[in-house]
């Protein structure tokens, strides 16, 4: 079971690659596609980017791995060592005093950024600013020209993803496209200070017509062909073990019968069904140890391996059954000889996130406004357990074609009501309004954090925050009845009912 995620993701998706541009705006990325001889050498020994490098006096930053809540880090340090223009200068747009031009808060407001951190992204031994983003697929970077701020390579749609490798102590750009069917590429380019470009490399399997690609499919490195093995080893020394970005990330999902390698060891996995006592075994096994988990009743499943912020890989699994139940659990790799399934607090149904093919969406049920399912974008956390990237969104939600207002479950204000409304989806908490909304307002059910409130929105784009808390309803039951601490789910008409 497969579902579309539905996020607020500005018009419509941006398949073509664009990239670092001088003038702060991202441009279209010209990319060095000559032919380039590989030689078997070549092959085994990639790390030396390019013969023809332009090399740098300076070394590169080593990253540590860190983070804190959903701010995703490069390194544990607020701020680039020593005082240094640039560093005034981010010290002021973080704390919106820029003058004349765009501060934090305005990238928050418009492209809702959610965290920020520093890397010396152009090897030149200053830090540059990065930005988080759902927009900017996760990430782009910021860098000082003349006292403004202005980015100078970001991610930019699901066809240009980014990473950050470290390759002979520089750091390096890597884009990326996984998402699409029958490719996946990846762009590896070195940046200067206005975010030129050089020292440009092209990976890819070509797959046309399938979902997996396997021996028989066409790959390339600099246009070069190359086996199924020689790719699998190029994106593994060039994408995954040089990474210095240390999100969390997806990194294979797994069939009954997959086998893969991480650092050395190779894992099999294995789902063994029954019709006696119908259940399901998953078997995984690594240099002879075996774990199994078994699951009643089962009616499907998800299986992924994910690289969680703490650097480790864990094995994800959700697990839906005949009574409608759901379970998910997580398994530490480098832990496996002492390791055992762990279960979530909460039961999910996992799929590929179709805007983010770094994430995982999980989908759920709620009772948070009623009974309902809200799905969104997932990361692995510390102990690679779930976390949610941004707010969950309900299932049901759809966008007008205006790309402003949607349509799903409506609820209709039987009173007039006084609540918070942003202006638009992108508000912060910090600008809602009080605002007072006539009866037989129509609200869309939009978003929620799962957990304390529910976003709502209006035919005009507008968003109507509901604050809910828990109170007894007629029959003792404990449900989310009361809205903004002083009206109840009784003052609304609509989709709000509970399932028993």
């Amino acid at each position: 079971m497969k579902k579309r995620l539905v996020v607020g993701i500005i018009g419509a998706v941006m398949f073509c690659m664009s990239g670092c541009a001088s003038n702060g705006d991202s441009g279209s990325a010209v990319l060095d596609t000559s032919a380039v001889e590989v030689s078997a050498d070549d092959v085994s020994d990639v790390s030396t980017l390019s013969k023809n490098a332009v090399e740098d006096d300076q070394e590169g930053t080593t990253a540590v791995a860190g983070s804190l809540d959903r701010i995703l880090k490069f390194t544990e340090a607020e701020r680039p060592a020593g005082p240094d223009i640039n560093q005034t200068a981010f010290d002021a747009f973080l704390h919106n005093e820029l003058q004349g031009q765009k501060n934090y808060q305005d990238y928050v407001n418009e492209d809702e950024v959610y965290g920020y951190s520093f890397l010396d992204v152009d090897n030149d031994g200053e830090k540059e600013l990065a930005l988080f983003s759902i927009y900017y697929n996760p990430m782009a970077f910021f860098d000082v020209h003349d006292g403004k701020v202005e980015r100078i390579c970001g991610g930019e749609g699901t066809a240009q993803q980014l990473r950050i490798s470290q390759i002979d102590g520089k750091n390096v750009l890597c884009y990326y496209d996984t998402m699409h069917t029958g490719r996946s590429l990846y762009y590896l380019v070195r940046i200067d200070h206005n975010g030129g470009q050089y020292d440009q490399q092209r990976l890819e399997a070509i797959y046309d017509n399938k979902d997996r690609y396997d021996a028989s499919d066409k790959f390339l490195f600099n246009d070069q062909p190359i086996t199924l093995d020689e790719f699998e080893k190029l994106r593994q020394e060039l994408v995954y073990d040089p990474e210095v970005y240390v999100g969390s990330y997806v990194e294979r999902e797994l069939e009954d019968g997959d086998s893969f390698i991480i650092d050395g060891r190779k894992y099999s996995f294995y789902a063994e069904s029954t019709d006696v006592n119908p259940h399901t075994t998953f078997k995984f096994i690594c240099e002879g140890r075996e774990k199994t988990l078994t699951e009643d009743s089962l009616y499907h499943y998800s299986a992924y391996v994910v690289k969680a912020i703490d650097g480790k890989h864990y094995l994800w699994i959700a697990t839906s059954h005949d009574s409608d139940d759901y379970s998910f659990y997580t398994f530490d790799l480098e832990k496996f000889g002492s390791s055992e399934f762990k279960q979530a607090d909460h039961g999910y149904v996992m799929y590929r996130d179709e805007n983010n093919s770094s994430r995982v969406g999980l989908y759920r049920g709620t009772d948070i406004l009623g009974t309902g399912s809200i799905e969104g974008s997932f990361y692995a956390g510390k102990d690679g357990q779930p976390v949610l990237d941004g707010y969950m969104y309900y299932s049901r939600f759809e966008y007008n074609s205006d790309g402003l207002t949607g349509t799903g479950d409506v609820v209709t204000l039987k009173k007039d009501m006084v609540a918070p409304v942003g202006r638009n989806r992108y508000a912060s908490s910090a600008d809602f309004v009080e605002t007072t909304l006539p009866k037989g307002t129509d609200l869309v059910k939009y978003r929620t954090d799962g957990e304390s409130f529910v976003d709502l929105m209006m035919k005009d784009g507008r968003i109507v925050r509901f604050n809910m808390t828990k109170d007894k309803d007629e029959y003792g039951y404990s449900i989310y009845r009361i809205i903004n601490g002083k009206y109840t789910i009784d003052d609304l008409d609509g989709r709000i009912g509970f399932a028993g």
